[in-house]
């Protein structure tokens, strides 16, 4: 990829990209991922560098199933997959497994960690490596190519949260529960820890009063701002992981937030069914939105960063003024919205939802195309493109689909 090539891309993605644009006091660099983690970059934009898939699908890579094959299967795929320089595809598995799959699906390494690695999507690190979460209560980073495990650190809970990187390559994850399963109540960790990239020496942590699933955005100066289950969205400073604020909304907030490049964070609360803006410089809120249902999917913006879109649990997929929070358009799908939207580089939002199809909708709300994945299994997981306009998504069957 040419010089000219990265500057573009990098100046379509708003804030701290990570994997090559950015400044600032910056971390080693591999070369720049195809999809770095769970929303893109570190403003979780959920912004894709490519466009054009037209809705086929390419291939399948199935996990193992049990016979009779129960449902979830018990190898369901709930994390969002992340894409590497040379198109290698890393997801993790509730089969205990973490894979990396070649451009053509086939298995290029498998290891296994003893335990489910759940709603943690994979994130490729400044420096190449690769970055995930598991049941196991541990933080796990390992070699891009073999698999190999370079350190590991143990938290006190389940890991839902995907990895977000401060500019020096730091790694920030929120740490859920301590039994597995999507709780709302009992024993938590609840701490968001910052931890060395070489290493995995912990650098800080803060203590929320909830688990923490949400993945954080990390902003140009390097604020990382996060949400709890205990119903609080978190600003803290990268450095010290001391609280610069916190914004009440009615309940758990699984949502992860994303910045704008005018200083907006939007999210979503599941616990009062209301997608939020506040201001990112102190929390005052700027416009909310009731939906009809919890919100649990994380918001994207539209590459002008004039539109947001996000799902809900009332089958719907909002489009919103980002400025005012005023609906342009609302699209209609069959089921709940637990999965992420992201948007193509000519402005097609891409959603999976759980009533098995993947979504292609054109900026104006109207459908460009439908494809029916998952008749035995529900989409969870949110969607990620490859350069070359690939999608890639899993589903509680078990299977990862490549679609073009």
């Amino acid at each position: 990829m040419s010089r000219s090539k990265v500057a573009a891309l990098c100046a379509v993605v708003a804030g701290v990209a990570v994997s090559g644009c950015g400044g600032g006091s910056q971390a080693p660099r591999g070369p720049l991922a195809m999809w770095p983690h769970f929303r893109m970059n570190a403003t979780n934009s959920g912004q894709a560098f490519a466009t054009g898939a037209s809705g086929h699908i390419k291939w399948s890579f199935q996990t193992p199933v049990p016979s009779p094959a129960p449902f979830p299967n018990p190898a369901a795929l709930y994390g969002t997959a992340a894409i590497g320089p040379t198109g290698i595809v890393y997801i993790g598995s509730e089969d205990g497994n973490f894979y990396g799959l070649r451009p053509n699906g086939t298995v290029l390494f498998k290891i296994a960690v003893g335990s489910g690695v759940s709603q943690s999507g994979a994130a490729i690190a400044p420096d190449g490596t690769v970055i995930f979460g598991a049941e196991d209560h541990k933080i796990y980073d390992v070699s891009p190519t073999t698999g190999t495990i370079r350190w590991t650190y143990e938290t006190n809970g389940v890991i839902f949260s995907s990895a977000g990187f401060l500019s020096d390559g730091t790694v920030v994850m929120g740490s859920y529960y301590t039994f597995p399963g999507v709780q709302t109540t009992g024993t938590y960790d609840g701490n968001v820890y910052a931890l060395d990239l070489s290493t995995g020496a912990k650098k800080w942590s803060y203590q929320t009063g909830g688990g923490v699933g949400s993945s954080a955005a990390v902003g140009p100066d390097n604020t990382v701002y996060i949400g709890s289950n205990d119903g609080f969205m978190y600003a803290l400073d990268g450095a010290t992981g001391s609280l610069k604020w916190k914004f009440q909304t009615g309940g758990i907030i699984e949502s992860s937030p994303c910045l704008s490049s005018n200083g907006i964070l939007y999210f979503g609360s599941k616990g009062d069914n209301t997608v939020y803006a506040v201001k990112a410089s102190d929390g005052t809120k700027v416009w909310s939105f009731l939906t009809g249902d919890k919100v649990v999917s994380s918001p994207a913006l539209s590459l002008d960063q004039t539109t947001l879109y996000i799902g809900s649990w009332d089958h719907k997929v909002y489009s919103f003024n980002a400025a005012t929070g005023a609906v342009k358009w609302t699209f209609g799908t069959g089921d709940l919205g637990d999965s992420s939207p992201i948007v193509g580089t000519d402005g097609t939002i891409y959603y999976g939802s759980n009533d098995g199809h993947m979504y292609a909708i054109n900026a104006d709300g109207t459908q460009k195309w439908a494809l029916l994945l998952a008749t035995e299994g529900i989409i969870y997981s949110s969607p990620s493109m490859a350069t070359d306009g690939t999608l890639y998504e899993g589903s509680l069957s078990g299977k990862l689909y490549a679609i073009n």
